[in-house]
């Protein structure tokens, strides 16, 4: 019984989190601002290649949670997405990865109704691996979504 409310508490929390975040139209990049990517590509199973649109853009806030990881951004970001979909129970639309030219991606929790984004985390290059970033967007998010990606490390 236990599990079964704390799946529900969690995906309560994200359902909130992404509401929470439809109300912020220019901060989530969505309405003129370079915040957010403009064309998503999701990317999930192992065999796919993490597809590459324009340069990761530039954030206008600092990230809450920085974590260096022994994975490439590839696998940092299929590793995200796999926490994300198991850790949390969320369908596949409410989570999206986008890779950029200059090798980093990022992957961001999505309203499958408005296409706004909540929190995301962006994976740049480091020389042993990849270094994650978790954002915020200006939405309060639970100590779980916190941790997320200490998960990828």
């Amino acid at each position: 019984m236990f599990v079964h409310f704390r799946t529900l508490s969690l995906i309560l929390v994200a359902a909130f989190t992404l509401s929470a975040c439809a109300d912020i139209i220019y901060s989530l990049g969505w309405g003129g601002d370079t915040t957010t990517p403009q064309q998503p590509v999701p990317v999930v199973q192992s065999e796919q290649k993490l597809l590459t649109k324009s340069y990761l853009p530039q954030r206008d806030e600092q990230p809450i949670n920085t974590v260096h990881s022994q994975y490439d951004v590839f696998q940092a970001a299929q590793c995200l997405t796999q926490r994300i979909a198991n850790d949390f129970n969320m369908p596949e639309n409410f989570y999206r990865a986008v890779g950029y030219d200059d090798g980093a991606a990022t992957v961001a929790l999505v309203n499958p109704n408005t296409g706004k984004n909540g929190l995301y985390i962006d994976v740049v290059p480091s020389n042993n691996g990849s270094i994650l970033l978790l954002y915020q967007n200006r939405a309060t998010i639970s100590s779980e979504w916190k941790k997320l990606p200490e998960k990828c490390r």
